[in-house]
């Protein structure tokens, strides 16, 4: 392979510091080094961006828009799309974990096995409220997608809509014969489930329903993670272990 390629990572918030915090320091543990992690956020959300003006990284692209509150959360995501440089594009969500290797996992898979793109086959799902966590069933996760950077155009983009944009856009790769590479690495994103998620709680429900709910000493170490009483490295080698 005669270059390495640029993965962008798309992250959309507001007003969710303690949260974006997390999900940025996921970020900069990666150990796939060529990458980018653009945020696209309000102009008027204060405290997202001053904190983010204390940043300096230059992997990391900050783009306040003025007329968030008039768009879908599928259009931000397609002006993260615009603002990202990189040859790869890949969900990334602010109140989500991430292990240290998701993004070399995915990259990995999609350049051995010379597909289009990527999602995960399982998450962990970790319910705030409950403290329970969950081994989520088999399935094409979309907010997990990373695809090719050419593949997206006018047509195949991240639906109009403030649910499901994200499986609005994997369907279109779907349909239009792209191939696609699960990947089954364990334990590469915690899906946490709070009190402000787009997915409605008859359908965490059903999430819950036909997934493996685990047990409280794993529940234990999977809010551990969460709430930084490990290194995201520490976290990364601690959830890949069978026990």
């Amino acid at each position: 392979m005669s270059k390495v390629p640029k993965v962008s990572c798309l992250c959309i918030t507001y007003n969710r510091v303690h949260f974006l915090k997390r999900s940025l320091q996921c970020f900069l543990d990666q150990t796939y080094a060529n990458k980018e992690l653009v945020i696209v956020t309000r102009s008027d959300d204060y405290d997202t961006n001053d904190y983010l003006s204390g940043l300096k990284n230059e992997s990391i692209k900050v783009h306040p828009i003025s007329d968030y509150k008039s768009l879908s959360l599928g259009e931000i995501r397609n002006i993260a799309i615009e603002v990202a440089s990189g040859d790869y594009l890949c969900n990334w969500d602010d109140d989500d974990w991430y292990a240290t290797n998701r993004i070399e996992s995915q990259i990995f898979g999609i350049l051995n096995f010379e597909q289009d793109a990527s999602v995960l086959t399982n998450l962990l799902l970790f319910d705030q409220a409950s403290g329970t966590a969950y081994y989520s069933m088999y399935r094409l996760w979309e907010t997990s997608l990373m695809c090719k950077r050419n593949l997206i155009d006018q047509k195949t983009k991240y639906g109009h809509k403030n649910v499901s944009e994200d499986a609005y856009l994997v369907t279109k790769l779907l349909g239009n014969k792209q191939s696609l590479y699960p990947c089954s690495v364990p334990a590469q994103l915690i899906y946490v489930i709070h009190n402000s998620n787009t997915a409605k709680r008859p359908h965490i429900q059903k999430m819950f329903k036909y997934s493996q709910r685990l047990t409280p000493y794993q529940s234990a170490i999977v809010s551990n993670v969460l709430s930084g009483k490990y290194t995201n490295e520490e976290a990364s080698q601690t959830m890949m272990r069978p026990d």
